[in-house]
């Protein structure tokens, strides 16, 4: 036995030994028995079995090569093979039969953070770009089969609705899922007129029957895209990319920005599912980030030089919030993220503009020669 994956209620365990006989074990952590052993696929690890977020389900994603009889033909079908705990019997259809789900193309899956719902990506036909035995002639002669976008699908377990879809351009989608909370972030890595693009896009996972989509525009010019992080408990993100830092004098075109530019999901009232522009952080040289487990708190790792010997910087952050004020007024005092706001500011016009601002206030700076 080389790894063991226990479920998030604690009552079963999933155990993963490559060389034994049978490779995964699912067992009933409480009373110490085997519920059902699982035989290996080529390239299977322990990280391709998942547990859903309270351990009713186990997962894994399938691919499955069916030959037609009479025919050199090979049909993929692939999917999501899903099972029941405690039974560990494969999910019943609507017509009470133990079916995987079939999704064709299926690239990446994960279940939702905070409920029973399936997550995943997939990539239509990618294998027609790619070589095979066939000479050049018969290559150019074969008919082309028009190549679907890439999607991201939402499914409910254990009704298998599909709550939810998004087609996207893109020649690679990452999935970064909150830790606690239903939100999804995906970076999506595109082209468009011959230029290599970013985005990231985010669902909203907390609507029931409904997956609501909002985007990230990043208003520079991203070189190099590093990663997404989510508050560990609330509902801030961090991105950090290398762009090209924006120049107001014409003066050195040529310089970069590594750092982090931070948001915030909301649901508003009227507009929805919805992002705030918290503010991109000032720092330039960014190498890591992270956010305090209470989230009130951020560091950022910088790095002063490219060599060796170059100092690692550590800087601990804390996000203030400004109170709402008339766009024309400017900003007023500082107040703290979880303050009660001043209540003279609810005396002013409620049909004028109001701005709110957030201020980065380092509360600590640590140095360190690697």
């Amino acid at each position: 036995m080389t790894h063991v994956k226990m479920s998030p209620c604690e009552k079963y365990v999933l155990t993963y030994s490559p060389q034994a006989d049978v490779a995964f074990t699912v067992w009933n952590f409480q009373m110490v028995e085997i519920i059902r052993e699982l035989p290996i696929a080529d390239e299977e690890t322990i990280d391709t079995y998942k547990w859903s977020f309270d351990g009713t389900f186990l997962a894994k994603k399938f691919k499955t090569e069916l030959k037609k009889e009479g025919s050199d033909e090979v049909k993929v079908k692939d999917g999501i093979t899903v099972f029941e705990l405690p039974s560990m019997q494969i999910l019943q259809n609507k017509d009470g039969q133990k079916k995987s789900i079939t999704i064709a193309g299926i690239k990446d899956w994960a279940w939702a953070p905070a409920r029973n719902a399936l997550i995943y990506s997939c990539f239509f036909n990618q294998d027609e770009e790619e070589e095979d035995d066939y000479g050049e002639e018969v290559k150019k002669e074969a008919p082309k089969t028009p190549v679907m976008d890439p999607r991201v699908g939402f499914m409910n377990i254990p009704s298998r609705q599909i709550i939810g879809f998004k087609d996207f351009k893109s020649k690679s989608l990452k999935f970064v899922i909150h830790p606690t909370l239903n939100y999804v972030a995906i970076q999506n890595n595109y082209e468009k007129k011959g230029r290599d693009l970013h985005s990231v896009e985010l669902f909203d996972l907390t609507s029931g029957d409904a997956v609501p989509h909002q985007q990230i525009h990043m208003n520079r010019e991203i070189l190099q895209f590093f990663d997404v992080f989510w508050e560990p408990n609330g509902r801030m993100l961090a991105v950090l990319t290398l762009s090209k830092k924006e120049s107001t004098n014409g003066i050195n075109m040529d310089a970069k920005r590594q750092g982090v530019d931070i948001f915030q999901v909301e649901h508003d009232k009227l507009k929805g599912f919805v992002i705030k522009d918290i503010g991109a952080h000032q720092a330039d040289k960014v190498v890591d980030f992270c956010w305090s487990p209470a989230g009130e708190i951020f560091c950022t790792l910088e790095k002063d030089g490219a060599f060796v010997s170059a100092k690692s910087i550590w800087n601990w952050y804390l996000i203030e919030e400004q109170a709402a004020v008339l766009a024309s007024e400017g900003p007023k005092q500082i107040i703290g993220k979880n303050t009660t706001k001043n209540l003279e500011a609810k005396k002013t016009n409620k049909m004028a503009a109001e701005e709110i601002s957030f201020d980065f206030k380092k509360t600590a700076r640590h140095e360190a020669t690697d």
